[in-house]
Formats: C-alpha cells, structure tokens, sequence
C-alpha cells in the first residue's frame, strides 16, 4: 500500500502501521499519554484492523507506536529502569544478545522472542528494576515520544520490524540471572493472617497499637511490609505515626521517610500482615462479645428437631391426617 507522508512523520520516520502488521505485528496507535483511544484488548480476541483503519493510522503524525506483547506479535520485552552501565551489559550477555533494543529515559527494553513466557517484575527496595512485558502489555516503540520526559525513544540496534525474524529466545535462566545481577533478596514469603470472625473491625487507634508493638529495628523487608500494611488501613493520615515508630529504630533516617512512605503502594499487603507481625510481639486483637455457635452432631440435630416437632404436634387441637397414617 503506497501512502504520500511527509519524511517528517512519525510514521515515515520508521515502519508504517500496515508494514507491521505485514510483518506479524500487532502495532497501535497510542496519545501522548502513552494510551490507546480504544479498547486495545480486543486484539487479544483476535481482532486485527482492516485496511482503512491502518490507511488511517498511517496518515496521522501526531501519534505515536506501541506493540502489544507477547503472543499477539511472538515478541517479548525486557524493560530495565535504573540500572548501571554494567548492569546492563551483563544483562545484554547473559540473557542473550538481542539485535533489537529501545533507548529511553534511564533504561533499556530488549526484544526476544516468545517462547510462552509470563508477564513478570523483580523489585529492591519496592522499586522496579527489570519487567517482563508478555502477553496483554504493551511497550511504546522509537521514534514515540516519552510520555513524562520531553524525548523521543530511539532504536539501539536494528529497528524491530528489520530484526524481528533474528530475535533470539530468553535464556531459561532470565528469572536467577535478574536476580543475581541486581542483588535481589530471595523473596521472603507474605504472611497470611485470616480474621477471627469475632475480631473487632481495626480503629486507627488500634492500628496504631498493633504498630507500636512491632519492633523499629526488624529488617529492612519486615519494615516496609509492616509500614505498608498500616497505610493499607489507615492511609496518608498514619504518616506521623508510622515516623514516630520508625524513629526508634537504630537506622531511622528523617530525610528519607517520607520518601519511602509515598513508595508503600502495594494492593496486595494489607492489615493482616500488620496483625501478624504485631503478633510476634505479644499484640492480640480486640475481641467483640459474639458468642460462638456450638457445633452439634448431625444425629443429636435430628434427635432435637423431632422432639420439637413431636411437641407442636401435641399442642396440636387436631392432627393431621398424614401424620396419624404416617
């Protein structure tokens, strides 16, 4: 399909929307927000635009590109943040060397090819080193602008539509290879606290009780569970508190607390976890007045509700027919 567009496009600058998908991939439109103007997860239904909507795409210029991920295009990303020079050269080795690579920001995204691979983050310190970006993820391709960052992405390498049919697989090893690069601690296991049906729904007095019990000084890991456990519960309002307590600790560092408080973000930690480790600590949950139900043999259940029964049919006047014939 031949289109007149400026070199000055977007598009020209590298391959049209129709030239991508040619080549098996499944490219977007995207805003300057990084987002698409309609529900792309319809291609993860098989969907593909027909061809006056990809003329259409090729005629704007002011959009940008983004692949989706994974099986819909047979290609996978790689997104590293904040990493080193060295870091990320031991990356490009040690995961397989890519011909196709994405300059952003403070980072690199590498390009390989799938191979059933999960969408997958390795944090330190709750802050994002490396994301594997699969199947339903889309990664924003040169020459896009930024969305935050008054720049263009740019290839290293071979551009992905010339170097799609060389991308190598991820080594197997990609999850200890990350790990090792980085430093990462093996992930220690979230505690799980399921709520006695008789605990009193927390008060932010109370979670302040249950925070106060835990010890400043635990490890780095157990610190920032707990803290953000107790935000989960109380929110923002619980900042002074949790400074207070954090200001026990023997490493407690003024200048960086309030940082680390707006980094506690996770859905996943929630009061439970504070519950748990208070618990080590001596803490008990508030307990309402609710009486338990007994538990009751089937058997001794059937034996009640008859002679219940059999004692209505005495305070009867008349009884039935069915029962006298039963």
């Amino acid at each position: 399909m031949q289109h007149a567009q400026a070199d000055t496009t977007l598009a020209s600058k590298n391959a049209t929307y129709t030239e991508y998908w040619a080549s098996g991939l499944s490219v977007l439109p995207i805003n300057e927000a990084g987002y698409t103007s309609f529900k792309w997860g319809k291609v993860n239904e098989g969907w593909k635009p027909d061809a006056d909507e990809l003329f259409s795409w090729d005629l704007a210029t002011d959009t940008g590109f983004a692949i989706v991920c994974g099986k819909y295009s047979d290609v996978i990303a790689i997104d590293v943040d904040d990493a080193t020079p060295e870091q990320i050269a031991k990356l490009k080795k040690l995961l397989g060397e890519t011909p196709c690579a994405k300059i952003g920001s403070k980072g690199i995204t590498l390009f390989y090819k799938y191979n059933g691979e999960r969408t997958q983050s390795w944090k330190k310190d709750v802050i994002n080193k490396v994301e594997l970006l699969s199947d339903k993820h889309l990664t924003t391709l040169p020459p896009s602008k930024h969305r935050s960052k008054p720049i263009n992405y740019r290839w290293e390498g071979k551009p992905l539509i010339e170097s799609v049919l060389d991308l190598p697989l991820l080594n197997a090893d990609y999850d200890k290879i990350i790990i090792s690069v980085f430093s990462i601690p093996a992930k220690i296991a979230e505690p799980t606290y399921k709520r006695d049906s008789y605990d009193v729904p927390p008060t932010y007095e109370e979670a302040c009780r249950a925070l106060y019990k835990c010890n400043p000084d635990c490890s780095n890991d157990e610190w920032v569970q707990i803290g953000m456990a107790f935000k989960s519960e109380v929110g923002d309002a619980g900042y002074s508190d949790f400074d207070k307590w954090s200001s026990g600790g023997k490493t407690y560092d003024k200048a960086s607390i309030r940082s680390r408080w707006k980094s506690f973000t996770s859905r996943s930690i929630t009061y439970g976890t504070l519950v748990y480790y208070a618990k080590q600590y001596g803490y008990q949950p508030p307990r309402s007045n609710a009486t338990p139900v007994a538990t009751i043999d089937p058997k001794e259940y059937t034996r009640i509700k008859l002679a219940h029964q059999a004692e209505k049919l005495e305070e009867s006047e008349e009884i039935p027919k069915i029962v006298t014939n039963a």
